[in-house]
């Protein structure tokens, strides 16, 4: 495992005045003052047909635009607690089109979004986060409305695929910038799914299901990432934690709620050999029913 893998060029916050989207503006201008980077603070002018706007449109659109970049300046210094450079861009066209083509533009480290957008319920997730999450080659962090003043445990879910090693390596860089807990936590399912048979004690014996040798074996795996993150990262404060369930997207929010101010860090590809972010897997399920922050880690690919 590397260490110092992340070049923390800028952060983007996409901003759509919503309560989520602030609590976004706030941990990113944190996360940039952290890393020492850039804040492109975006806000996208929703505009549905393709081609861009027709002239006739172009005084208005300007005048739009004008107005609110002034209130996002304003908005910005108001939330931010810390000081950080910022950059605002006011866009016109789909907003998930052109968040992402802002993020290619200026090769950024990360990008934040709100949980919910304007129009989506409290637990719903927005349509544009979902876009984002689905199709953009970058970290995306989804930060959630109540979120406080900062992360006190990071959840790096990890399944030991390439994926999840580089996500807990991004795990790593923010614990230890944050002064966080990080916790590396691995799910394994039993061969046999007693847990249902509640009514007559079979749940208990759940542990034993599994041979004794492959639990050794995951227990392993998951002290030697331990060490590995311990060797790279000398201050941070590193915990394992092994668990038994039939859903490993369950437990992860079981594991969560136990824990304040947490924030979930898991790797969009995993063992399962699913070669898209597709609804079903352990990384979509944490994001569309857990209320909490989580962020969701894919490589960059070089060429883009």
């Amino acid at each position: 495992m590397k260490t110092d893998f992340t070049d923390w060029s800028s952060i983007v916050v996409g901003i759509d005045f919503s309560a989520a989207s602030l609590s976004a503006l706030r941990e990113a201008a944190r996360l940039a003052h952290c890393h020492e980077c850039p804040l492109h603070v975006a806000h996208v002018i929703g505009y549905a047909k393709a081609g861009g706007t027709p002239p006739e449109y172009s005084t208005a659109i300007n005048l739009i635009r004008d107005r609110l970049k002034d209130q996002l300046q304003k908005l910005t210094l108001q939330e931010i607690e810390v000081f950080t450079e910022i950059e605002y861009h006011l866009m016109v066209g789909n907003p998930f089109t052109e968040l992402c083509q802002l993020t290619r533009d200026i090769k950024t480290t990360l990008l934040v979004l709100g949980r919910t957008g304007r129009t989506e319920g409290d637990h719903q997730l927005g349509s544009i986060t979902t876009k984002c999450l689905r199709n953009a080659d970058l970290p995306v962090l989804i930060v959630s409305e109540n979120h406080g003043h900062s992360f006190d445990h990071i959840i790096s879910a990890t399944d030991f695929s390439p994926s999840s090693d580089f996500a807990t390596r991004f795990a790593a860089e923010l614990a230890t910038g944050k002064g966080a807990t990080l916790h590396l936590l691995h799910v394994y399912t039993p061969a046999l799914h007693l847990a249902d048979y509640t009514f007559c004690d079979l749940a208990e014996m759940v542990d034993t299901a599994t041979p004794q040798q492959l639990t050794d074996q995951r227990l392993n795996s998951l002290n030697e990432l331990a060490n590995i993150v311990r060797e790279n990262h000398h201050k941070l404060k590193v915990e394992s934690h092994l668990l038994s369930h039939t859903s490993a997207a369950k437990a992860i929010q079981s594991f969560c709620e136990k824990k304040k101010e947490s924030l979930v860090v898991i790797g969009s590809r995993g063992h399962s050999r699913i070669k898209e972010f597709l609804l079903g897997t352990t990384a979509e399920r944490l994001v569309r029913d857990g209320p909490g922050s989580i962020l969701v880690v894919k490589e960059r690919d070089p060429s883009t």
